[in-house]
C-alpha cells in the first residue's frame, strides 16, 4: 500500500517519509521544474520482510512554494480508450498551471484530470491537496518574538506581541505566545 506521512513545523521545515508508488511533489517558487520527495522506500506490506523501517527526509518549504499530495486515483485515472494520466501528464499540469493563485492551480489540476478522462468510469479514489505557506503579518510576529525569546530578549518579545495584539485582537495564537512571555517576565 502506498502511504505518505509529513511534519511541517513553524518554520516550514519537513520531515516526512512515504511508502509506495506515489511520490508528492514540490513546485518551489523560483524554479519550473517539481522536485519529487522520494524515499525510496517500499509498499507497506511488501514480501520482503527485511524492511523494518522507512527512510525519513527532510526539504523546507519557503513562501510561494508549494506541496502537492495527492492518490493514485489521479495518475490511474483512465480515458475512453484505457489510457492512463500518467505522473508525466499530472506533472505537465502541474508546471502548466504554476503561476495560477492556490485555489485555481487546484482547479486547473482536477480540470484538465477530468478533460483527459471524459465521461470514463472512475476505478479509484482522486485525492489532492496543495499546501503553500502564505506571507501573513501575523505569523512574522510570531516567528519574531520567537527569535528575541532564543536571544533572550524577553521585554523585547514581550513589546512585539503586545503591539501585533493591539493590531490583531482577536489572534488567539497572538495572545497564546503573549501569555507565554508573560510568564517569562514574571507579570501574571
Amino acid at each position: 500500500a502506498d502511504c505518505f506521512i509529513a511534519a511541517i513545523d513553524d518554520n516550514y521545515n519537513i520531515t516526512y517519509s512515504g511508502a509506495g508508488n506515489i511520490k508528492p511533489v514540490i513546485t518551489r517558487k523560483d524554479s519550473i521544474d517539481v522536485e519529487v520527495l522520494n524515499t525510496g522506500n517500499r509498499a507497506i506490506g511488501s514480501d520482503d520482510r527485511s524492511l523494518i523501517s522507512f527512510k525519513e527526509e527532510n526539504t523546507k518549504l519557503e513562501y510561494g512554494d508549494r506541496l502537492i499530495l495527492y492518490t493514485d486515483g489521479i495518475t490511474l485515472a483512465k480515458n475512453f480508450d484505457k489510457e492512463v494520466y500518467s505522473s508525466e501528464k499530472f506533472t505537465k499540469s502541474i508546471i502548466d498551471n504554476r503561476e495560477l493563485e492556490t485555489d485555481g492551480f487546484t482547479s486547473a489540476l482536477i480540470h484538465d484530470l477530468n478533460n483527459y478522462k471524459g465521461s470514463s468510469d472512475q476505478a479509484d479514489d482522486i485525492s489532492l491537496i496543495v499546501i503553500e505557506p502564505i506571507q501573513n503579518e501575523t505569523v512574522e510576529i510570531i516567528k519574531s518574538s520567537k527569535k528575541l525569546i532564543d536571544n533572550f530578549k524577553y521585554i523585547e518579545a514581550v513589546e512585539l506581541l503586545e503591539n501585533g495584539l493591539e493590531k490583531y485582537p482577536d489572534n488567539l495564537k497572538i495572545l497564546y505566545h503573549l501569555g507565554k512571555n508573560y510568564f517569562r517576565v514574571d507579570n501574571y
